[in-house]
């Protein structure tokens, strides 16, 4: 059995880390990100150039936390949705950052975090999902669009960080 495939069936973490050159993760990097099959922490942080994250994201059926931090070129999250396992999302310092996802979050969300990210208007139009238990926003950095649809959440989400 190549070695690959040793390592890529045992890596439960991933850290992308100041990388201030790619824009874009190429085809062969993508699949690659595929073959992590027991992958449940992912992290981008500090990558100033990457305008989007990996596409197949939503393929990785043990991503449990996904980390998007300082990415200032990020404008959008993937377009096919975000794994169904998820259960936290932090997005920290992604100005550039316009929407979330178009279907929805993953029904399986307990903890979502945004904070300093003004492009940001609204959440989801699908709503947050039932299995969303903590939103941490806050008011420095964050649009007042989104600050407001948060306050209304108060008392149906369990816990609001502001």
């Amino acid at each position: 059995m190549p070695i690959y495939s040793l390592l890529s069936s045992s890596i439960t973490s991933l850290s992308f880390n100041h990388n201030h050159e790619v824009e874009r993760f190429t085809k062969e990097q993508e699949d690659a990100l595929q073959l992590l099959t027991s992958l449940e922490y992912l992290s981008f942080l500090k990558c100033g150039k990457l305008q989007c994250l990996p596409a197949g994201l939503h393929r990785l059926s043990s991503l449990q936390t996904l980390c998007i931090q300082h990415c200032e070129a990020i404008k959008s999250l993937p377009k096919d949705g975000l794994p169904t396992s998820l259960q936290f999302l932090h997005i920290i310092g992604c100005p550039s950052l316009k929407s979330l996802t178009k279907d929805g979050l993953p029904s399986s969300l307990e903890k979502l975090s945004i904070i300093d990210c003004p492009a940001l208007k609204s959440l989801p139009s699908h709503g947050l999902p039932d299995s969303l238990r903590v939103l941490h926003v806050e008011d420095d950095g964050n649009s007042e669009e989104l600050m407001r649809q948060c306050r209304k959440l108060k008392g149906i989400i369990p816990i609001i960080i502001d």
